[in-house]
């Protein structure tokens, strides 16, 4: 009988220890305000922790999460097995409480999700998601976060420039993002037909190649200016992402500055960390935006160069 206890024991002590390892393993979300229904609250609740399981679990045994169906658009389930190819996901909190935003693409977000990018190094691994659903709570988008507070908005403030702020910040999550997925097809999407992509490599010999603007002919400081279309540009950018498994970039110092004689113009600054499985660098990456379409910004210029130097004196003459 003694024995009989003893094994009975044992095994509640086991089944214990389980049940408590299971509970530190489960992920939970509780939307604290910004959601007036509760039926949406706790559908957002429910997905946001089904999913971060679903990345957990997966991340742990090696595989592609298991999205039961519902809890997401096709579309987003598309983009989440994009960016599981580039990199795993795992969720670093099991207790998180968020709130829910209106998103500028009129969606609703949770915003500030800690995770883990497991195929980077050691030192980048941590990031911050964002998470979007529609009006039935379903999961509609998902990108990795920027922080408000590395954005800047410079020169004399206009009507809207806040609102236009807001907009740019989650515009280039999205824009992020499509390069850590490798997403071609939005980044088709967002060039100008028009778009001047250029790239600012120093040099020791002063010369300027004939294709080049008069604008950024006279603003000339030194470098070799490599200038695409955008259908050159996108070509290289299809080989560049079938070369490298990994790519990982990363926004830092973010400027925006408003067009000084044109309205919902702006050009963006910004320091960016790229890294692939066969190349890196550091540089700064100057965008011409056009905010004036809801929900469908433009890029009309894209400029590279390893210091801070584009502005938008280089660009007098680009018709937007």
């Amino acid at each position: 009988m003694k024995i009989l206890k003893f094994y009975l024991t044992l095994l509640m002590c086991f089944v214990l220890a389980n049940l408590k390892m299971m509970a530190q393993d489960c992920i939970s979300m509780q939307v604290t305000e910004g959601c007036n229904s509760e039926t949406l609250k706790s559908t957002i609740e429910s997905n946001v922790s089904v999913l971060l399981n679903a990345f957990n679990q997966a991340a742990k045994e090696g595989k592609k999460p298991k999205i039961p169906g519902g809890i997401a658009t096709n579309e987003a389930r598309i983009k989440i097995g994009e960016l599981w190819k580039t990199s795993p996901i795992s969720c670093t909190e099991s207790q998180l409480k968020k709130t829910c935003q209106n998103a500028p693409s009129g969606d609703y977000q949770v915003s500030g999700i800690p995770v883990s990018m497991l195929s980077a190094e050691k030192e980048t691994q941590s990031e911050e998601i964002a998470i979007s659903f529609n009006s039935n709570g379903q999961i509609s988008d998902l990108n990795i976060s920027i922080k408000p507070e590395i954005i800047e908005i410079k020169g004399e403030l206009q009507p809207g420039d806040i609102v236009n702020k807001n907009k740019i910040l989650d515009f280039l999550e999205k824009f992020r993002t499509a390069y850590n997925c490798k997403d071609i097809g939005y980044l088709e999407t967002v060039y100008s037909e028009d778009a001047l992509i250029i790239n600012a490599v120093k040099r020791s010999v002063q010369r300027v190649p004939d294709n080049i603007s008069m604008s950024i002919k006279s603003n000339d400081f030194g470098y070799d200016y490599q200038v695409k279309t955008k259908q050159e540009y996108i070509t290289k950018l299809r080989q560049v992402f079938k070369k490298n498994a990994y790519v990982n970039i990363v926004f830092d110092a973010i400027e925006v500055e408003p067009h000084p004689g044109k309205y919902n113009i702006y050009g963006v600054t910004l320091k960016q960390h790229w890294k692939s499985s066969t190349y890196s660098d550091v540089g700064f990456l100057y965008l011409l935006i056009d905010c004036s379409k809801e929900h469908e910004m433009q890029i009309f210029v894209r400029a590279w160069s390893p210091e801070k130097l584009f502005n938008f004196t280089y660009f007098d003459d680009i018709r937007i």
